[in-house]
């Protein structure tokens, strides 16, 4: 295979890391470690379960069956550990030379320090991963490169991850999320690696903890294996002393392999054999008998690769091999050779070399490396070419990690700044790149702060940039009140006793924007926010892109608050109409006009708008700073058009893109989705975690939204007392009560709460303001009258009330089917109790039903067929029955109502977050419980009766 960053059919057998070398240019060593690496670490997995101990013939015939199953359409996970040397390489090229009708994406992790984000994912053959692309959207690009492969060959696809404890943790993030979603996929994907600690990758370890996968421990070559290499390499040995030699290294071929090639040893004689963990040492005694220019030029690759380069590639560097060298280290056993390349046979051995050659001279050789090198490549060879501190090297370094940190690139950056602070000679300069490397640590996803950094936190506290770093860790772990109250206590308070002015490092900038993003979730007294949002203004020196979205935010919200949803329009009247237009440095403007368009009810542009947004976020054009706001957002604008099978899985990847907590208006979000579909118990779950969240941190926003979930779920319950047992928060309703101007969006919910109340005149007060300022959608009206007319109900009107409903009926459009459905609930019930025939409306009450896919009320159903007849009761037992139709499995769902749209099956996949081969499977299982063969005709049976898959048709 010419490269590793594409697909192969029918690969042969290749050399160690051969493709990841291919595929890169030299890189250096970090010949030892600067600081700790805490861009990994996180919350341990637990024990290691038991594991299956295998040995390489029982690993063989595993892979082997594994892989017969991802032919027949079963996707597997299998995880190959064992020590170094074990020969996990070895089994991973007999199953690659074996797999000759499989589609091949191939990758390894770097043995050279840090690699960059989703450097794992591009030797895939994805096109560039920016770093500030969270890993289920990174998912998506993965996706498209399984899809891909897919089509290569008649066999399955083999993605393997060589080396997993050395692979970045966003691409292995990435593919779990992939896995997440895979049904259906002739996917295998095998990972080698060493035994991992509790704090790497573990998302993918509880993935493997949970049977989601396999783990494999390679316990070495069996003893028959053993006495055929010995038989090969000494055959004057025995087999007595080759089953010493075995039992002697556990099997570990490499260790015995090592030992087999001591010529200075009388293996048969020996009384004490060396250890196995002396094969460094062994390394280290071959490389000292070389002749000095063979020496040289194995220390050269060592310096410049991991494993592959060209032959004459050490001459870049001034070192050139003699005649003979190259065949002299092959027969030392210390390097690998094939047609114009040569390369180091394990990392173990380079890590030997290095460590046994002269300080000095490695140094000189990095130096001379970063002379021909560039960018990032040439950073790391000089700071392995440093002793000791390096001012100008700092600088440099500190100055890379600023760009990266622009870029959002955080975990390098967070890398950089480390590096900075420990090459400072001035401890002032390097406390604050300590601290700015904390701040990108927290920036990313899943980032945490080690002991250390709570030790050195703890030392400085009341610190402004300490204020920053504690503070925003705990806004990171959704502890907005927490956060705040760390916050104030800081000393040295910009503007404290003196004019604020403008902060050339930024903190103080950056202290001000979290205190006012911090009270604004945590209910701090608007002026106080305002406050806060204006000393940042005053203090803004340098921008920090990483705050100034947040600072737009809050300025957002508080021109909401102060002059309503239609006022704060105006944030963002000069952006495109076409969201496509909108340029992606005002994409935060898309998020704004999206959320404004919501609460206003103006669906088709909130959708646009939040869809184009969501294009940006998937393709890593922009990252969310929302903290998964807009995803809420476009969930419920999908919901309130019926779309609730694409508002479940907006909102389901929403949630799945923050993994720190359940973010409020996610929860809310997710929990009307559940109502609506019936899935009581899972609205009452999500409405939990939003309300345990809100009790702590009474964030007024998301306290809107949970308020209309609360009421979707007491609209749907079959209990009639639950109306009764209804208690939201009333600090909302008096907000809203008190505000001028509130959204469409949380009015027609707040007054049917103020109705099970019992405050019509507050309901009323609600009502009043529908429509008002000419922005409402053309349904609106009905909406006020439908609400209306349960006011005049509640008070007795009935006359009064069908009336109103009537109107209602005629005025309410298919825009908002669930809305219309509870319509002419409502009209049947009324037009029941006033003696009239309630057939006509409870029939088109329970065809929009059917149509969602929801639990129709049983009255319904009953009012369809029965007589005009006396009143009957304010409040009917609404017991549901099942929904008729075929029952399809929710993903089955997703996938039919994206292709009964016209969506092609890669834009249904895309959409989805799985491959094309996962709706190649859901369709399958469609097709085989309705009883048809093609999409042409699952289509023509879905129209020909939409309400039989509860399908709306638009």
């Amino acid at each position: 295979m010419p490269g590793g960053s594409r697909c192969c059919v029918q690969p042969a057998a290749r050399g160690r890391r051969g493709t990841c070398a291919e595929r890169t240019a030299p890189v250096q060593v970090r010949h030892l470690p600067l600081w700790e690496d805490r861009t990994r670490m996180s919350a341990p997995v637990g024990p290691t379960p038991p594991t299956d101990r295998v040995d390489a013939a029982t690993l063989d015939a595993a892979l082997s069956a594994a892989l017969g199953r991802a032919s027949g359409g079963e996707p597997e996970l299998v995880v190959v550990e064992g020590a170094p040397g074990t020969g996990k390489s070895a089994a991973l090229d007999r199953l690659m030379a074996a797999a000759r009708d499989t589609s091949l994406l191939y990758g390894c992790g770097r043995s050279d320090g840090d690699p960059p984000a989703y450097d794992l994912l591009e030797q895939y053959g994805t096109e560039p991963v920016p770093e500030r692309c969270a890993p289920p959207m990174a998912a998506q690009m993965l996706r498209r490169a399984v899809d891909a492969a897919g089509q290569i060959g008649p066999g399955p696809v083999l993605l393997v991850v060589d080396d997993l404890q050395w692979a970045d943790p966003e691409s292995v993030d990435a593919l779990v999320h992939l896995l997440r979603r895979a049904r259906g996929d002739r996917l295998l994907v095998v990972a080698t690696t060493r035994p991992l600690g509790p704090g790497t990758h573990p998302a993918l370890q509880r993935r493997l903890d949970t049977g989601l996968g396999r783990r494999l421990t390679l316990t070495g070559l069996d003893l028959a294996s053993a006495g055929r290499l010995a038989d090969r390499l000494r055959p004057e040995l025995g087999a007595a002393v080759a089953e010493s030699l075995w039992r002697h290294t556990g099997g570990n071929p490499l260790f015995l392999r090592s030992l087999l090639e001591r010529t200075d040893l009388d293996l048969a004689a020996a009384a004490e054999l060396p250890a196995p963990d002396e094969y460094g040492r062994q390394i280290t005694d071959r490389w000292s008998r070389l002749a000095e220019s063979a020496r040289e030029t194995l220390l050269a690759m060592c310096v410049l690769t991991e494993s592959w380069l060209p032959e004459t590639g050490t001459a870049a560097i001034g070192v050139s091999p003699a005649p003979g060298d190259l065949a002299l280290l092959e027969r030392a056993g210390l390097l690998l050779r094939r047609p114009g390349e040569v390369g180091i046979p394990h990392a173990l051995t380079r890590a030997a070399v290095l460590q046994a050659a002269d300080p000095d001279a490695v140094r000189t050789l990095h130096r001379r490396a970063a002379a021909i090198s560039d960018g990032a490549a040439a950073l790391d060879h000089r700071i392995a070419a440093t002793e000791g501190t390096d001012d100008l090297l700092a600088d440099d370094l500190a100055a890379a990690a600023q760009d990266l940190h622009d870029r959002g690139a955080h975990r390098s950056a967070a890398r950089r700044y480390l590096q900075s602070a420990r090459l400072c000679t001035d401890p002032a300069p390097a406390l604050l790149r300590r601290y700015e490397s904390m701040v990108d640590t927290l920036l990313q996803p899943t980032g945490r702060l080690s002991p250390g950094d709570a030790e050195l936190l703890a030392a400085h506290a009341g610190s402004i940039p300490a204020a920053v770093v504690t503070g925003l860790a705990e806004l990171a772990a959704g502890q907005w009140t927490v956060g705040y109250r760390k916050l104030r206590q800081a000393t040295g308070i910009p503007g404290s006793g003196r004019e604020p002015r403008p902060d050339p490092e930024g903190w103080h900038y950056r202290y001000a924007v979290l205190l006012a993003w911090a009270g604004m979730a945590s209910d701090a007294a608007t002026s106080d926010v305002e406050r806060h949002l204006s000393d940042a203004v005053v203090l803004r020196g340098r921008p920090d892109p990483a705050f100034t979205g947040e600072e737009a935010r809050v300025r957002g919200y508080l021109t909401e608050r102060r002059l309503g949803v239609t006022g704060a329009r105006e944030l963002f009247a000069g952006l495109p109409d076409d969201p496509v237009r909108v340029p992606t440095a005002a994409s935060l403007g898309l998020l704004a006009r999206g959320v404004t368009g919501l609460r206003l009810c103006l669906l088709d542009e909130a959708i646009a708008d939040l869809g184009e947004l969501r294009r940006r976020v998937e393709d890593g054009a922009v990252s969310d700073i929302s903290n998964g706001a807009f995803f809420a957002a476009l969930a419920c604008s999908l919901w309130l058009r019926g779309e609730w099978d694409r508002a479940a899985v907006i909102a389901r990847q929403g949630t799945e893109s923050f993994p720190r907590y359940e973010a409020p208006h996610l929860a809310a979000a997710q929990s009307m989705i559940a109502s609506v579909r019936g899935d009581l118990a899972a609205a009452d779950t999500h409405l939990g975690r939003a309300r345990a969240f809100l009790a702590d941190h009474p964030w007024p926003e998301p306290e809107r939204l949970l308020l209309n979930a609360e009421v979707v779920r007491v609209l749907v319950d079959p209990d009639p007392a639950a109306r009764h047992r209804f208690r939201p928060d009333h600090r909302v309703l008096r907000r809203m009560l008190g505000n001028r101007a509130p959204a469409l969006w949380e009015v027609m919910f707040a007054a049917q709460a103020l109705l099970w109340l019992d405050d019509p005149v507050g309901a009323t007060t609600l009502i009043d303001t529908i429509g008002r300022d000419g922005s409402a959608p053309a349904w609106a009206g009905a909406v006020r009258d439908r609400l209306a007319g349960l006011v005049r109900e509640a008070a007795g009107d009935l006359a009064g009330a069908l009336g109103l409903l009537e109107r209602a009926g005629t005025g309410i459009g298919d825009e908002v089917p669930w809305l219309r459905a509870l319509t002419f609930t409502d009209l049947a019930r009324l037009r029941h109790r006033s003696g009239a025939a309630a057939g006509e409306a409870a029939a088109e009450a329970r065809r929009w039903f059917r149509l969602l896919g929801a639990p129709v009320p049983a009255d319904v159903d009953r009012w369809v067929t029965a007589p005009a007849g006396p009143a009957g009761p304010v409040d009917p037992a609404p017991v549901r029955d099942s929904t008729p139709g075929w029952q399809l499995s929710e993903r089955e769902r997703e996938v039919l109502a994206l292709v009964i749209q016209g969506l092609s099956h890669q834009q249904t996949a895309r959409e989805l977050f799985v491959t094309r081969s996962t709706v190649n499977f859901h369709l399958g299982n469609i097709y085989a419980k309705v009883g048809v063969s093609s999409r042409h005709d699952l289509t023509a049976m879905v129209r020909s009766d939409p309400a039989a898959f509860g399908i709306l048709l638009r």
